[in-house]
């Protein structure tokens, strides 16, 4: 396990070796990428020749899972000794289940683990070490987590026994692993136009709500099954083609895009690459865009269009079904169809690029995440105005979860632990946000005739 050691700034000498090597790796992954970082430069960085490093790690493979081994320990250290039994036994309530979750937050770490975090989340996508680590040992711990302390609460009688733990650990793995990205996205908690609840409260909430509708002396009733969502008639989203079938230059342009910027980065492709894979010279693209940049821009914009992201139809939506089906309609729907291979293409670069990228960054901070949990602020202002949810009301976890819930899964899709994966199981986002809505009119509601519970 890493051991506190003085500032390097202070003096390197007093640091061993080992350490060193440890530190400048961590700067040079989360600066540079891992790939692009050199043992060459690394050594540099120490101040070693580039062998005295292989007297350390056998390889820079050898680096990266020893500070993933480490960061590991160091995040999960107080849980490991921990007796959750006994801590649930004598705090059978929120304060006690937050004290047996598996890691720490972000907020408090120092500037080194801050740093792994910043690799992990900017590689994810990209290396397979980080790859596996994320889907492994991060995301499926989390949920593994959360069951085990449901099913104590069952033992020793807090919450029913047919409680499901699905609904909540999947809902605690997507706020935890969402705000560890919005830090890194500038919409953590430490940002400075950050309102409401933060990771913090919003746990709390959400094990409240728990214990609230599962407890034992609970006053609502449990719901133990999330309902299937029933079809909802969305427009037709017209497929980007023209109207004779063939493919336009321009929407060649793009589909040779997001391939190359999904395969091998925004950066490292090139528009002589990009020309050559749509069968133009290159300065036939200037006809269609005037940057490589601009291309990027096109795609988010589309994206933006053709996945919803922003409706301006929310009240009318609510008025019409003032229902979980109505407020579901007013999230981000699913692929046009006919065009699902190509927005997948363009989801794989936002993930991939989300945490190298300025463009894309900005993306997700000010639209892909944002602009889900004002879609919710919307409907749920309107279900106030038509007096189907009480006015004290405050939408600020409903509209977390909900985004926090649609980001995760776009995550663990391109980790290979979406509903796709052969092994998933349990509830998929549609009834997880389903099951959500649910609580939300249960729990606030007037008592009209408003809710969709099976």
């Amino acid at each position: 396990m890493r051991q506190e050691k003085p500032n390097r700034r202070s003096g390197t000498a007093k640091i061993p070796p080992k350490q060193r090597i440890l530190n400048h790796a961590v700067e040079l992954f989360a600066q540079k990428g891992y790939t692009e970082t050199t043992t060459r430069e690394l050594a540099a960085a120490v101040g070693l020749k580039g062998s005295s490093l292989y007297s350390h790690f056998p390889s820079k493979k050898a680096i990266l899972e020893y500070i993933l081994e480490d960061f590991m320990e160091h995040i999960t250290r107080d849980y490991m000794n921990k007796d959750i039994p006994a801590v649930l036994r004598e705090n059978p309530d929120t304060d006690g289940i937050l004290d047996c979750l598996l890691y720490g937050l972000p907020k408090g770490w120092d500037a080194y683990y801050r740093s792994v975090l910043n690799i992990l989340l900017q590689e994810q996508h990209r290396n397979p070490i980080m790859h596996r680590f994320m889907s492994e040992k991060a995301i499926l711990p989390l949920e593994q987590n959360a069951c085990m302390i449901i099913g104590t609460l069952k033992t020793i009688g807090i919450i029913h026994q047919d409680t499901d733990p699905d609904f909540w650990m999947k809902t605690f793995s997507s706020l935890y692993y969402t705000f560890a990205n919005r830090y890194m996205l500038g919409l953590g908690e430490d940002a400075p136009g950050f309102t409401g609840m933060g990771t913090d409260g919003l746990l709390r909430f959400l094990f409240d709500m728990m214990l609230k509708t599962c407890g034992v002396k609970a006053k609502w009733q449990n719901v133990t099954a999330a309902g299937k969502r029933n079809d909802v008639i969305r427009p037709e989203t017209p497929r980007p083609n023209d109207s004779t079938g063939e493919i336009s230059s321009k929407q060649k342009i793009l589909n040779c895009a997001a391939e190359l910027f999904a395969k091998k980065g925004y950066t490292e492709t090139t528009i002589r690459e990009l020309a050559a894979a749509v069968g133009l010279k290159g300065s036939s693209i200037y006809s269609h865009f005037p940057s490589k940049k601009a291309i990027l821009e096109y795609i988010l914009e589309d994206y933006t269009e053709h996945i919803a992201l922003a409706k301006e139809d929310i009240p009318v939506l609510i008025r019409e079904n003032p229902t979980t089906d109505g407020i579901i309609a007013c999230l981000p729907h699913g692929f046009p169809e006919g065009r699902k291979e190509y927005y997948l293409k363009v989801l794989e670069v936002l993930m991939q690029e989300q945490h190298r990228n300025p463009i894309v960054r900005r993306f997700l901070a000010q639209k892909a995440i944002l602009l889900p949990e004002r879609n919710v602020k919307t409907a749920m202002d309107e279900l106030q105005t038509i007096s189907a949810i009480r006015p004290d009301t405050d939408p600020d976890f409903w509209m977390k979860v909900a985004s926090s819930l649609h980001y995760a899964f776009a995550n663990r899709y391109m980790l290979g632990i979406g509903e796709d994966a052969p092994d998933f199981t349990g509830m998929g986002l549609d009834d997880l946000l389903r099951r959500l809505f649910d609580l939300m009119l249960e729990t606030c509601g007037t008592g009209q005739k408003n809710k969709s519970l099976p």
